[in-house]
């Protein structure tokens, strides 16, 4: 039994030592995104737990899995809410819910926002767990010139 437990401890400690803190990547896929640290891919919660040393990343790559959280109910309900009027006018009914399908377009809108936000505060987290600057605080100039005007926009 001890020898067991030994073999148990041993691996559990060269698993632990193995972790290294090195850089992470987000890559866009089919489904989503993806991250990516020292060849192995991992989950969202994994990068969490790897950011716990870094106490800015880690706020940001959390309020960011919260808008990943609501992008996906968002767009799964208003999916959702589009496939069933859908199916009614496949399925040969005389009046599908169309208003239903309007609500649902708006619900997969709101769920593209939540997608927009977390790939902006998941950009930035990574930016600052891997020692650089977070790249979407960058402010951004724009002058529009409209007749006898001159606009000028500063957004952060």
């Amino acid at each position: 039994m001890e020898k067991i437990l030994l073999i148990v401890t041993f691996f559990v400690s060269c698993s632990a030592i193995a972790q290294t803190n090195g850089k992470i990547e987000m890559k866009k896929d089919f489904f989503g995104y993806s991250f990516h640290q020292d060849s192995t891919e991992l989950w969202p919660r994994d990068v969490l737990q790897v950011m716990e040393a870094n106490p800015e990343a880690f706020q940001e790559f959390k309020k960011a899995r919260a808008n990943h959280a609501a992008s996906g109910i968002f767009g799964a309900i208003g999916g959702f809410m589009i496939g069933w009027p859908i199916g009614q006018a496949i399925a040969g009914k005389d009046d599908p819910l169309w208003g239903l399908a309007a609500g649902g377009a708006a619900l997969v809108f709101v769920g593209y926002s939540f997608d927009k936000t977390f790939k902006k505060r998941a950009g930035n987290a990574l930016a600052i767990h891997n020692g650089g600057m977070p790249t979407g605080y960058a402010p951004k100039l724009n002058l529009r010139f409209t007749g006898t005007q001159i606009q000028i926009n500063l957004k952060f």
